[in-house]
């Protein structure tokens, strides 16, 4: 079975989801498929994206090198793509 999420395609956005796909594409490079879920909620994306923020900058304990460390393996622990 193949489910379907209807988003707003990079074409279509407009006000405060343009600004939205932007920041994403400015911080990642581009825009992937988990930000385009969330277009139908601007406000819920604009809490991801601070909240992603948030997990980048971490915390003075653990460097930038540490954290790509445990994202890689989390990511593979879970098997997960992204």
């Amino acid at each position: 079975m193949v489910t379907y999420v209807r988003t707003i395609p990079d074409e279509e956005a407009t006000g405060e989801l343009a600004e939205l796909y932007a920041l994403h594409r400015q911080a990642s490079g581009k825009l992937s498929n988990i930000t385009r879920v969330v277009s139908l909620n601007p406000e819920l994306l604009r809490g991801a994206f601070h909240l992603r923020s948030a997990f980048r900058r971490g915390s003075p304990n653990v460097d930038a090198r540490r954290r790509e460390m445990i994202a890689t393996v989390a990511a593979a622990l879970l098997c997960c793509t992204y």
